[in-house]
């Protein structure tokens, strides 16, 4: 019975301490290296797509929130790259919290799908600010991205960003897209991470009058495609001549949709002719289970360990003490003193 005690708190240390630790040290280490380079930089990624791609026929990517699914980041790649893009656009949220933690855990599994294709990020609430209150946004995404903003041209077709991750754009920034904009021949493509727009059952009624200014702004600048996250579902829906594309379950899910597909919008362009498809990647329970295990428990608890001495020493105290109750369950308890035997 003791020794049955001794193996429970064993693999309880294992399940609740051990691999946490181990997994957010190499969160840690994944998040070191690309906080060194400039792989995933915005300049980085905007020098490879406009130096590479044919400007006559070419295929990007969407991808919405990823947040709590970061184990889905492998797949969602790799189906990208089963569909021959060129490029990917992920518009936000691609960390649950702005911490490093949470950060390097979405970075291990983007490394882990060994798959290279440029890539833009667009900074989401969850990527810059705790909660609403935050006024100040966290370094750490343009320290790892660079800016969330981004403009550049393929052949006679615009692509820009909008940054709305902390708030909606100031008037400054729409007299810069109104600018950017006007007097593009080809297809003009924005991104941003929430959504400008509200339908029924989009529970966002408060965007129609928050980004009153960027709508008219992007419908008088003839907008053809506006790609976004932030709203926890899939949304297509053509508006004055814009077809908003709304996509906030790239990996991320919902207590109601636990096992909702990843989605990735694929974008074929081919001269003035674009195609839009949205391409599902399922999620098995096991991703389920592992995206909560390494939330809550890796990018949160272990991440505490690995980035505090307080955290260390708690860890180091608690291990000791595992091993100790270990040590005496299986070897010593229950067993007779040979001073008081006879």
């Amino acid at each position: 019975m003791k020794r049955a005690l001794a193996t429970i708190l064993l693999l309880l240390w294992v399940f609740f301490l051990a691999i946490p630790v181990t997994w957010a040290w190499q969160d840690a280490r994944a998040f070191q290296r690309f906080d060194k380079d400039s792989s995933l930089q915005t300049d980085t990624a905007v020098e490879r797509i406009t130096q590479s791609i044919d400007t006559n026929r070419f295929r990007f990517a969407v991808v919405g929130d990823i947040q709590i699914g970061a184990p889905m980041i492998p797949l969602l790649l790799r189906a990208c790259a089963e569909q021959n893009v060129e490029f990917i656009v992920q518009t936000g949220d691609f960390s649950a919290r702005p911490r490093k933690g949470f950060f390097g855990l979405t970075l291990r599994y983007w490394d882990a799908a060994d798959v290279d294709i440029p890539a833009l990020f667009l900074a989401g609430n969850h990527d810059v600010r705790e909660s609403s209150r935050d006024e100040v946004p966290s370094p750490i995404f343009e320290s790892l991205f660079g800016s969330p903003k981004f403009e550049f041209s393929i052949g006679e077709h615009r692509f820009i960003s909008v940054d709305n991750s902390m708030d909606a754009p100031s008037d400054i920034e729409l007299v810069h897209l109104r600018e950017t904009l006007d007097g593009v021949a080809g297809r003009k493509f924005v991104f941003m991470h929430a959504q400008p727009i509200a339908w029924r059952g989009s529970g966002t009624a408060l965007h129609t009058g928050l980004y009153k200014s960027l709508v008219e702004t992007l419908v008088e600048t003839k907008a053809d495609y506006v790609f976004t996250g932030n709203w926890h579902g899939y949304h297509v829906e053509e508006r004055d001549g814009i077809t908003y594309i709304i996509n906030g379950h790239g990996g991320d899910f919902d207590n109601d949709s636990l096992l909702a597909p990843g989605n990735i919008t694929v974008v074929d362009v081919n001269g003035e002719e674009v195609s839009i498809k949205r391409v599902e990647v399922p999620r098995t329970i096991w991703q389920f289970a592992e995206s909560y295990y390494t939330n809550r428990m890796v990018a949160d608890v272990g991440a505490r360990i690995v980035y505090s001495i307080t955290g260390k020493t708690i860890a180091f105290v608690i291990t000791l003490s595992v091993f100790a109750a270990v040590w005496y369950l299986a070897f010593k308890a229950g067993r007779p003193n040979p001073a008081v035997v006879g």
